[in-house]
């Protein structure tokens, strides 16, 4: 009897469990093609910068950042009265489409990226937050001994969409160094930021790109001090800080 019992109990948590809003909304979106885009769609880009590190001998800088967009994808939206009130729901990035922003100016390979979860909200809107590392190339005009700030450029954009297809705007306004960190040993002392769209000679139609200037200079303006990479503790000190993920709405 007891061996019933139990084996009834199991049988009614798994229909509770199986019957969760949440499974049930992945259950009705089962038809979605995530390789497909949405269509027309305006995305929101940012960058929140972590860390960089300036390498003199290659004029290079290692970014660690956080990229942010924001999107509407319509075929994920649903009525929360229909799913017990559901507002939003985390789901794993490759379940949907994401826009294919990469950085322009990488520099000897792609971004490192390290893949996080989406959050998605009844009305289909989605929030992206990767953690990203780029590896780019600086102006070594200004890179004197009486000039030690040095003269950097990200430039993000999508490879296939168009600025007609995928408006580009400010998530956040675009940039900034709220989460930078104290212990990297270098400082931004000055950026700018701004979308800019430009016409290539394959087509007719302009790209959009967000696009940062950024001015970084050493932590302690020390004269003698020895190169970044010859000094593999302090390296290891900011990596070690920068792999502690912050929390980012709406995940908090």
């Amino acid at each position: 009897m007891l061996l019933l019992k139990l084996a009834a109990f199991a049988i009614i948590l798994q229909v509770v469990v199986a019957d969760s809003p949440q499974d049930k909304l992945f259950r009705d979106k089962k038809d979605y093609i995530r390789h497909v885009s949405p269509g027309n769609v305006t995305l929101r880009a940012g960058i929140g910068y972590v860390c960089g590190v300036y390498h003199r001998r290659h004029h290079s800088l290692t970014s660690r950042v956080f990229e942010r967009y924001m999107w509407t994808d319509s075929r994920l939206a649903w009525n929360p009265k229909d799913y017990s009130g559901l507002q939003k729901v985390t789901i794993p990035y490759n379940k949907i489409w994401t826009p294919d922003v990469r950085l322009f100016n990488a520099f000897d390979h792609d971004e490192d990226v390290d893949y996080t979860e989406a959050v998605l909200l009844a009305n289909g809107t989605v929030i992206w937050v990767p953690r990203v590392t780029y590896n780019t190339l600086c102006d070594d005009e200004h890179d004197t001994d009486d000039h030690h700030v040095h003269h950097c450029k990200l430039k993000l954009g999508s490879w296939t969409h168009s600025a007609n297809d995928m408006p580009l705007q400010y998530f956040e306004g675009g940039f900034d160094i709220d989460l930078y960190m104290k212990e990297c040993p270098y400082i931004v002392s000055h950026y700018h930021v701004r979308i800019t769209s430009k016409k290539y000679d394959c087509c007719p139609e302009p790209y959009s790109y967000l696009e940062v200037d950024l001015d970084i200079k050493r932590r302690h303006d020390d004269h003698h001090e020895e190169e970044e990479e010859e000094e593999p503790s302090k390296r290891k000190r900011w990596e070690k800080h920068i792999a502690q993920k912050p929390c980012f709405w709406p995940h908090c």
